[in-house]
């Protein structure tokens, strides 16, 4: 884990650890690779898990639907008739945005919910499978107690899972 003041790099540190941007010197490596050659979709398959500090800039698609932003990384599990319409697809949805607390029915837009619910909306996803590096900026920004506790626990199985974690956060307690 990372903690530091605003304006003090944290920024840039989450920029050059989730591939957003390239270090003026040196490389980030991801799994022996530089992270620029894998491009945005080689990341983000199961290699990198990504809950930016902005999450209605970098993280959520507030026009789109909490189906469409939850389901976002699983698009290839679903084939053309389900993501046009299908229960399925609502039915996994409901069950990834759950595990979190998300409540909210799948056809709402992202738009419509809380701050605390566009974060558990946005680490439902991000949380949803292990994958090799976790980069997790202001994970419990909005979060109650009680989610903040489910959070640091889900985040501890996938570390046992072997997911490296990097925590980015501006709170000591945290």
């Amino acid at each position: 884990g990372v903690v530091a003041l605003a304006g003090n790099g944290l920024g840039r540190l989450e920029d050059f650890a989730s591939g957003m941007s390239a270090p003026s010197e040196g490389q980030v490596l991801l799994e022996g690779a530089p992270m620029t050659e894998a491009g945005r979709g080689g990341l983000r398959s199961a290699r990198l898990g990504y809950v930016p500090s902005d999450r209605e800039g970098r993280g959520l698609c507030l026009p789109a639907t909490l189906r469409d932003n939850v389901l976002a990384l699983r698009r290839g599990e679903f084939g053309a008739l389900a993501w046009i319409g299908g229960a399925r697809r609502d039915e996994a949805a409901r069950g990834a945005a759950a595990s979190l607390g998300l409540r909210a029915p799948p056809g709402a837009p992202a738009a419509s919910l809380s701050g605390g619910n566009r974060q558990r909306l946005l680490l439902a996803r991000e949380l949803d499978a292990p994958r090799a590096v976790l980069v997790l900026a202001e994970p419990f920004q909005g979060l109650d107690l009680a989610a903040q506790d489910e959070v640091a626990e889900r985040i501890r199985v996938l570390a046992s899972m072997g997911s490296a974690v990097l925590l980015l956060g501006s709170s000591v307690d945290e």
